[in-house]
């Protein structure tokens, strides 16, 4: 795994996990290879039944085509009215006109960016985390959702199967499916008190899907 071979360059055996989406799933992998002191998976892809949902698979794949036809400067003109985040943004976060413009902007841009994410769709969409009762009892995992997300959704991506015992299944209010921009106070709190054995909460690999 990249991200392994990441701390092995960073000279870092073991690390707290802050995980989103993609990330998320990227965090409990880690913490089955035992290179995770804590996780903290924030709506975790990887958790369907059996292969991602068709809808969010449609939704994740019409938003990144439409990026690419439009371009940066016409995909992200709408963003910097508070209307068009309320349009824009509905699907990702449940206070979507709420959300600041630059980070907005920010979140598309690197999208758009994202030459190599029909790879990645094609590689992840059909596979999903498995072995997590693997992970020790002494590595903590807060897995989280959004009661509003509407790309994680409850009947299709909440499988708690595959997590082990000790895990902390939560969903909190109000929240769609970036937790980072509907409630990043609450987001931070959980993240700075997951356990750590580096000495320093603040020292945390942050992964984004």
């Amino acid at each position: 795994m990249e991200v392994a071979t990441l701390l092995d360059d960073l000279e870092l055996e073991h690390v707290p996990v802050v995980g989103h989406s993609c990330g998320g799933w990227t965090a409990l992998e880690l913490a089955k290879l035992g290179r995770a002191t804590a996780v903290l998976a924030l709506t975790p892809a990887g958790l369907w039944q059996k292969h991602s949902p068709p809808i969010t698979d449609a939704i994740l794949a019409v938003n990144w085509r439409l990026g690419q036809i439009l371009g940066q400067r016409a995909a992200t003109k709408p963003l910097r009215t508070r209307a068009g985040r309320r349009i824009s943004l509905r699907q990702i976060s449940a206070q979507p006109a709420s959300v600041p413009v630059e980070e907005a902007v920010a979140m598309v841009t690197t999208v758009i960016a994202s030459k190599h994410f029909p790879e990645h769709f094609r590689q992840t969409r059909r596979l999903r985390f498995m072995g997590g009762q693997q992970i020790p009892s002494d590595i903590p995992v807060l897995v989280v959702w959004g009661e509003k997300d509407r790309i994680a959704r409850r009947r299709t991506s909440h499988h708690t199967d595959q997590l082990p015992a000790h895990a902390t299944v939560e969903t909190w209010a109000d929240c769609g499916h970036m937790l980072m921009w509907d409630t990043p106070e609450r987001v931070i709190d959980a993240a700075l008190a997951l356990p750590t054995k580096v000495g320093n909460a603040r020292s945390m690999l942050h992964q984004r899907g």
